[in-house]
C-alpha cells in the first residue's frame, strides 16, 4: 500500500475516532468551556444534554461584581459554528428559577482579573421566567422582586432587554433598555391595584444616574426627578395635584394635598451630608403645610407650620453637636373631622411638646386635651394625655391618659383612666373606670416586647363591692390584632369568677368562664339601676384551644326584678365560632313554664336562626315591668310555635295564646278586662292574629291581622270605648284602625269618632309634661281622621265650651306633626275678667302649619238682660299669636270697655256729680272686687262640682244687683242636651234650655223662663271643613 494512502485512512481513523469521543462526553466538554470560558463566575452542580438537543444545567451559581444568582435550572442551546471558531456563541438561553441578590462589589485579587461577563459571548435569546430578586434593607429585613421575567439578547458586549417584567409590593413594572460600555438606558410603566400609572425613564452614563417619571397616583397627577453624579451631589423636584396621606400609612385617611418640594446637596453619609430641601402641601379647607430641612456635616435642622381657618401648629427639631432640642405645638378653634374606617370626630383640641436629649438617646413630652371626640359607636367628651418618653439603651416612659363621659351607642359607660411608668421591658401600671354603676380599680406591672404588650394586674378594688378581691394575679396581653386574659380571679369569700379569654381579628379563640353563687342584690351598682335585679346566678362557658365546638350554662334562682318574682331560669347549650345552640332554656315563674331550644347564627352578615318555644299557663305578668305603659296582674301565655328566621325568610309553625282577666293601658286611662289574643303560625312569612277585649259600658275591642318578618298588617276596631289620659282628655270613642308598614317605620291609619270628648284645661296643667317620645313613635308614620259631631268640651272652669270638627292628622317617620281641618264651636261660657261671654260663633282652621298653629275666629258677647251695655269680644289672629277685639254697645271706647268689664262701670260714669258727698262711698271698686271674687269662686269650685256632678257645663256670674246667677248643663243623650239657670235671690229667674241634634246640621231648640218667656227655634249649624266629608241635606 503506497504511503500517502496509508497516512489518509490514518487521518480518516483519527477523526473517526475523534468524532466518536466528541459525541460520547459532550456534558464533560460543556463542563471544560464552562472552566474555560466561565473565568470562574459560572459553576454548574450538574450537566446533561448534548450538542444536538442542547445543555441543561442544574443548581448553576453565578457570581458578577455587585451581583449573585442561584439558578435552579438552565438551557443552553449552543451554536455550533460559533463554538468551532472559538467564541462562546449560544442560540437560546433559558433561565428559570432564579434568586438573585444584589452585593458590594469586592476589588478584584492582584494579578486576577474581576469576573464578568465571557469575553465575546453571543446569545441570540434569553428568556428569564419564575425569578425573583431579594433586596436587603438598611434595617436587616428583605423584599423581593417577584414575578420576574425577561427577553434579552447579548452580542458584541451590548444587551438589549426587549421586555422585561417584575412586581414589587403591589406595584408591576414593565420596561425595555440596552446596557453596554457606554452605559444603561431604560424606560418604562409602572402600576399598582393602589392606583399608580405611571411612566420612568433611567439612565446611568459614566458614573451620573438620572430619574424621570411621571403620572398618576390615586387619581392624583405627579412629576418626579433626581439626580445624582460621580461627586456624590444629588438634586430632586416633586410636584403633585394632590398626594393622599394613606400613601404613608394605610391607617391614615384619603386627606388629598397639593404637594410640591425640592432640595440639592452632596452627600449621603450624616457626617459629611449637606444640603437644603423645601416643601409646601395645600390642604383642603384652606389649611397649609410648609417647612424645610437642613443639613450641614454632622447637624441637621428641621422646620414646619400648619395653618388653617381651623387649626394652627408648628414643628421645630434640630440635631447638633450630638444632642436633639424642638418643640411642636397643635391647637384647634373648631371640630376636626377625620375620614378612617370608622368616621373620627374631634371637638377644639390643644396640645404641645418638647424634643430633647442626646446621640442614640432622643427623649420626647407630650400633652394634649380634647375636648370631645366620637369613633364610630364610641365617644367621649374630654381626652386627655401628658407624658415623657426618652430612647437609647434603657429607654423609659411615664404617660398617663383620660376620658371622661364615655358613651358606647346610648349607654353611658362613664369615665376611665390610665397611667402607667417604667420601660418597655418592666413598667408598673393602673388602670381605673367609674361609672354611676360600677367603679374599679386595676393595678400591676407591663412589659412591652416583640411589638405585644403583656400586662400582670396584682390588684382589684370595687368601690360598690370592697369585699371583692383578686384571688392572684392575672395576665393580659395585647398584640396586633391579639388580645386575652389569662388567670383572672376574683372572690368575695362567698362567690367566685373566673375567666381566661383570648381573641383574634375578632375571632374567639379560648374562653373560660365560670362564675358562681352570685347574689345580685349585694352589688350597690345595681339596686340603683331603674330596674334593679335579685337572686342567685352562676354559670359557666368553655371553649377550649382548637376545640370545634364550646359548652355554656347558666342558671338563676330565686330572680326578682324592682321586686317582682321571676322565678327560676337554667339554659344548657353550645356554642362555635359561628353559631350558638340552646338544646334546653326554661323559665319558671308562677308554677308556669316557659320551655325554648333552638340555634342561631353569630357575627354572619344576615340572621340566621330557629327555635321551638313551648308555654305552660306560664304567668308573664311580671314581664311587664319593662313595658311600663301596660299594667296587669295577670296574664297566662299557652301554646307552642317554632319560629325561623333566614335572611329575609320568615317561617313560623304552631301557636300561642294570651288571656288577661284584667288589662290597663295607662297613657291612654283605657281598663279593659276579659283580654284575649292568638298568633297562629302558617308556615309562611307571616303569623295571623287575633285579639279580643271588653271595657265597662259595652265597649268592646277587637283586632286581627298578620304578623311577618318585614312588618305588620293588622286592623283594629273600637267601639263604645272609654278612655281617660292623663293629660286631662277623656270620652268615649269609635274607631277603625290599620296598623302596617314595617317594622323598622311602622304605620298607623284609620278614623276615630267621639261621641263623647272632654279636654279638662286644669288636669292637663297639673298633668306631668314629658317632651320625649319613645324610638317607637319618632319612626311611627301617621294619617288619622278624627272627628266629633258635637258633646266634645273644652273646660276651663268657669269657661266652658261645645265644639264639633273633623281633623286630618298626618305625619312622616321621624317628621313632625301636620293638622288640617276645622274644629267650629256650637255653644259654651267664656270667661274674662270675672264677666261671662256667651259663644256666639267660633272656629280653629288647621292648614298644616309647621309647627301647629291654628287661625282663629271667634265671637262673643256678654250682654246681661239687666245691664243696657252690651260688650262683644272678636278673636282672630293665630293660636300662638291671638288678636283680641273689644266693642259695645253703645259705642264706648276701649279704656271705657275695660273699666266696665272690671268694676261694672265705664270710665266716663265715674265723674262726681254735682252735690255728691266727699265722703260717698263709689261702688264701681265693689263691684269690680264681687266680679272678681266671683271668677275666683268659680275656678276653684267648677272644676271639682262639674266631676262630682257629672255634668258638662257649670257657669256662675254675678247680675246688676249682685245676686248670683248659676248655670248647668249636660247630655242627656248623645243628641240631647238640656241646661238650668237660676238667680240665686227672692224671686229670682229660673230658665230651663234643651237642644236636640236632629241631624249634625239640623237642632231644635227651647228656652222657658220662669219670668214666662218661651223660645222655640230650628237652627243650621254648618262649619267650614277642609277635609272632605258627606254634604249636608238640602
Amino acid at each position: 500500500m503506497p504511503l500517502r494512502r496509508k497516512v489518509l485512512y490514518l487521518l480518516a481513523g483519527l477523526a473517526a475516532a475523534g468524532a466518536l469521543l466528541l459525541w460520547t462526553f459532550q456534558a464533560g466538554l460543556a463542563e471544560l468551556l464552562l472552566a474555560k470560558y466561565g473565568g470562574g463566575a459560572l459553576t454548574a452542580g450538574r450537566v446533561e444534554g448534548g450538542l444536538a438537543g442542547g445543555f441543561r444545567l442544574y443548581n448553576v451559581r453565578l457570581r458578577l461584581p455587585g451581583l449573585e444568582a442561584d439558578v435552579a435550572r438552565v438551557e443552553v442551546k449552543p451554536l455550533l459554528r460559533g463554538l468551532l471558531r472559538g467564541r462562546a456563541a449560544v442560540s437560546e438561553l433559558l433561565i428559570s428559577g432564579a434568586v438573585i441578590r444584589p452585593v458590594a462589589a469586592e476589588p478584584a485579587e492582584p494579578g486576577r482579573p474581576d469576573a464578568g461577563l465571557p469575553p465575546g459571548l453571543d446569545i441570540r435569546e434569553v428568556r428569564v421566567e419564575d425569578s425573583r430578586v431579594v433586596l436587603s434593607s438598611a434595617a436587616g429585613g428583605e423584599n423581593d422582586v417577584t414575578a420576574v421575567s425577561a427577553f434579552l439578547t447579548v452580542a458584541k458586549g451590548q444587551v438589549a432587554a426587549r421586555e422585561l417584567r417584575g412586581e414589587f409590593r403591589g406595584v408591576s413594572v414593565s420596561a425595555s433598555g440596552r446596557y453596554g460600555p457606554e452605559g444603561l438606558s431604560a424606560s418604562g410603566k409602572a402600576s399598582s391595584p393602589a392606583g399608580l400609572l405611571a411612566d420612568f425613564d433611567y439612565t446611568l452614563a459614566g458614573e451620573k444616574h438620572e430619574l424621570r417619571a411621571g403620572g398618576l397616583l390615586k387619581k392624583a397627577r405627579f412629576r418626579l426627578g433626581a439626580r445624582l453624579d460621580a461627586g456624590s451631589r444629588w438634586s430632586f423636584e416633586l410636584d403633585s395635584s394632590g398626594l393622599p396621606l394613606s400613601l404613608a400609612s394605610g391607617d391614615l385617611p384619603d386627606l388629598k394635598g397639593a404637594v410640591r418640594a425640592d432640595g440639592a446637596g452632596r452627600y449621603f453619609v450624616f457626617a459629611q451630608a449637606e444640603g437644603e430641601a423645601r416643601f409646601r402641601t395645600a390642604l383642603p379647607r384652606g389649611a397649609a403645610l410648609t417647612g424645610g430641612l437642613k443639613l450641614s456635616a454632622g447637624s441637621a435642622a428641621l422646620k414646619a407650620a400648619l395653618r388653617s381657618p381651623e387649626a394652627q401648629g408648628s414643628l421645630s427639631a434640630a440635631y447638633s453637636g450630638g444632642g436633639y432640642s424642638g418643640s411642636w405645638s397643635l391647637r384647634s378653634q373648631k371640630a376636626l373631622s377625620f375620614p378612617l374606617k370608622e368616621p373620627l370626630h374631634l371637638g377644639t383640641l390643644e396640645g404641645k411638646g418638647k424634643l430633647g436629649g442626646r446621640g442614640s438617646s432622643p427623649a420626647l413630652t407630650w400633652d394634649v386635651a380634647v375636648a370631645s371626640a366620637a369613633y364610630g359607636p364610641v365617644r367621649a367628651d374630654l381626652l386627655t394625655t401628658a407624658g415623657s418618653f426618652s430612647a437609647g439603651g434603657r429607654p423609659r416612659f411615664k404617660a398617663d391618659a383620660g376620658a371622661i363621659n364615655l358613651f358606647y351607642g346610648k349607654r353611658a359607660l362613664g369615665a376611665a383612666s390610665l397611667a402607667a411608668e417604667g420601660t418597655p421591658a418592666s413598667s408598673a401600671l393602673r388602670a381605673a373606670f367609674s361609672s354611676p354603676y360600677l367603679e374599679a380599680e386595676l393595678e400591676g406591672t407591663s412589659r412591652f416586647h416583640d411589638g405585644a404588650l403583656t400586662a400582670r394586674w396584682n390588684s382589684l378594688r370595687l368601690r360598690d363591692a370592697p369585699e371583692w378581691r383578686l384571688c392572684r394575679p392575672f395576665k393580659t396581653e395585647l398584640s396586633g390584632n391579639r388580645y386575652g386574659a389569662a388567670g383572672f380571679c376574683a372572690t368575695d369569700g362567698r362567690a367566685a369568677a373566673e375567666l381566661t379569654v383570648s381573641a383574634s381579628g375578632g375571632t374567639l379563640a379560648e374562653l373560660d368562664l365560670k362564675l358562681n353563687g352570685l347574689q345580685l342584690e349585694n352589688f350597690t351598682a345595681l339596686s340603683s339601676l331603674p330596674l334593679p335585679p335579685a337572686g342567685l346566678v352562676s354559670a359557666r362557658a368553655l371553649y377550649a384551644r382548637g376545640a370545634r365546638r364550646g359548652t355554656l350554662e347558666f342558671q338563676g334562682s330565686g330572680l326578682k326584678v324592682k321586686g317582682l318574682d321571676f322565678g327560676t331560669l337554667r339554659v344548657d347549650g353550645g356554642f362555635t365560632k359561628k353559631r350558638l345552640e340552646i338544646s334546653r332554656a326554661e323559665w319558671r315563674v308562677y308554677d308556669g313554664l316557659l320551655s325554648a331550644a333552638g340555634g342561631a347564627a353569630l357575627g354572619g352578615p344576615e340572621p340566621d336562626l330557629n327555635f321551638v318555644v313551648t308555654a305552660s299557663t306560664l304567668n308573664v305578668a311580671p314581664l311587664l315591668v319593662f313595658l311600663p305603659a301596660v299594667k296587669a296582674d295577670k296574664v297566662i301565655v299557652h301554646g307552642a310555635a317554632e319560629i325561623g328566621l333566614k335572611g329575609k325568610v320568615f317561617t313560623n309553625r304552631g301557636s300561642l295564646s294570651v288571656e288577661a282577666p284584667q288589662a290597663e293601658i295607662v297613657p291612654l286611662g283605657l281598663k279593659l278586662r276579659a283580654v284575649l289574643a292568638a298568633v297562629r303560625g302558617e308556615e309562611s312569612a307571616a303569623a295571623s292574629f287575633t285579639a279580643s277585649a271588653r271595657s265597662k259600658g259595652g265597649g268592646r275591642l277587637t283586632a286581627q291581622g298578620r304578623l311577618g318578618a318585614a312588618g305588620p298588617e293588622v286592623s283594629a276596631k273600637a267601639r263604645k270605648l272609654p278612655f281617660d289620659v292623663p293629660l286631662g282628655l277623656s270620652g268615649v270613642a269609635a274607631a277603625d284602625l290599620d296598623f302596617g308598614g314595617t317594622w323598622q317605620k311602622p304605620s298607623l291609619s284609620g278614623t276615630a269618632d267621639f261621641a263623647e270628648c272632654l279636654f279638662d284645661m286644669p288636669r292637663w296643667r297639673k298633668a306631668p309634661q314629658d317632651g320625649s317620645r319613645s324610638p317607637f313613635y319618632e319612626s311611627l308614620a301617621l294619617d288619622l281622621t278624627v272627628r266629633s259631631e258635637r258633646n266634645a268640651w273644652y273646660r276651663d272652669p268657669p269657661s266652658s265650651i261645645e265644639a264639633k270638627g273633623e281633623l286630618l292628622i298626618k305625619k312622616a317617620p321621624y317628621g313632625r306633626h301636620v293638622v288640617i281641618g276645622t274644629v267650629e264651636a256650637l255653644k259654651g261660657f267664656y270667661t274674662y275678667l270675672g264677666n261671662t261671654f256667651t259663644l256666639e260663633s267660633g272656629s280653629l282652621l288647621f292648614g298644616g302649619e309647621i309647627p301647629i298653629d291654628p287661625r282663629i275666629d271667634v265671637s262673643a258677647a256678654n250682654a246681661p238682660r239687666e245691664s243696657p251695655i252690651k260688650v262683644y269680644l272678636r278673636g282672630t289672629g293665630t293660636m300662638r299669636s291671638p288678636v283680641l277685639e273689644f266693642t259695645s254697645e253703645p259705642a264706648m271706647e276701649q279704656r271705657d270697655i275695660m273699666s266696665y268689664l272690671i268694676t261694672g262701670k265705664p270710665l266716663y260714669a265715674y265723674s262726681r256729680q254735682p252735690g255728691a258727698q266727699a265722703g260717698q262711698t263709689d261702688t264701681g271698686s265693689q263691684a269690680a272686687a264681687a266680679n272678681l271674687l266671683a271668677n275666683f269662686v268659680s275656678r276653684q269650685a267648677a272644676g271639682p262640682l262639674v266631676r262630682k256632678l257629672d255634668i258638662d257645663v257649670l257657669n256662675v256670674r254675678l247680675t246688676g244687683e249682685r245676686a248670683a246667677d248659676i248655670t248647668v248643663g249636660r247630655y242627656i243623650t248623645p243628641e240631647l242636651f238640656v241646661s238650668y239657670g237660676q238667680v240665686l235671690s227672692p224671686g229670682g229667674e229660673k230658665r230651663v234650655d234643651a237642644e236636640y241634634a236632629i241631624t249634625p246640621w239640623w237642632s231644635l231648640e227651647g228656652k222657658n223662663s220662669s219670668q214666662g218667656r218661651y223660645v222655640v227655634e230650628l237652627l243650621f249649624k254648618f262649619g267650614i271643613r277642609t277635609v272632605p266629608g258627606p254634604a249636608p241635606p238640602e
